[in-house]
């Protein structure tokens, strides 16, 4: 029997895991965040997209499924235009290139008070950066997806910005990074694909 929309956000049973929500805990419990803490009593993490109900072997798999999944957007019947946007292009170049594509596209013109020379912040990699880590990625990512997004081997993050440059290091002289995992709002609807957990 096809399985049916039970789970949370409307996900199918074979979509996601955990399929329902757990019991929240009690408002500023040990002085913390209850949204911080969103992930202990609603996880939400996507299983493969082959409708296996399993999970995928890596991140990596499960980065290339939901880039596909990101350009399928494309296709969508409401949607006109589309526009593939690098971060590092924002951080490099800043808002412009994109302004200017939406312009092209859609004969907008923006408004005086738009700020097309803001710059995002650079985030990762940028003073160093574990070399086992970007050696093994290099090795498994599916490059013919990440080239869908402009990205090619051996290309640094962020290399149009003035005095950057990373320092390889080996993975014992990196900190560990802290994070809460929180389970942000679908792409697209649960019946063309899931949503991204904030871990991938």
């Amino acid at each position: 029997r096809a399985f049916q929309n039970i789970c949370q956000h409307d996900f199918k049973y074979n979509q996601v895991v955990s399929c329902v929500y757990g019991r929240a805990p009690t408002l500023g419990r040990n002085g913390r965040n209850r949204r911080r803490l969103r992930s202990e009593y609603q996880p939400i993490y996507e299983l493969n997209i082959d409708g296996s109900g399993k999970p995928y072997d890596n991140i990596l798999d499960f980065r290339s499924d939901k880039k596909k999944n990101l350009m399928s957007v494309r296709n969508w019947d409401l949607v006109e235009k589309f526009v593939s946007v690098q971060y590092e292009t924002l951080a490099n170049e800043g808002a412009a290139p994109m302004i200017e594509e939406i312009r092209m596209l859609t004969g907008w013109t923006p408004s005086p008070e738009c700020n097309t020379t803001i710059t995002a912040p650079l985030i990762g990699g940028v003073k160093t950066y574990d070399v086992n880590m970007t050696n093994w990625i290099t090795e498994h990512v599916d490059w013919e997806v990440e080239r869908m997004f402009g990205y090619e081997i051996g290309a640094r993050p962020y290399a149009g910005v003035e005095d950057v440059e990373a320092i390889a290091v080996e993975p014992s002289a990196l900190q560990p990074i802290k994070s809460s995992i929180v389970s942000p709002p679908s792409l697209s609807p649960a019946e063309a694909t899931t949503a991204a957990p904030a871990s991938a």
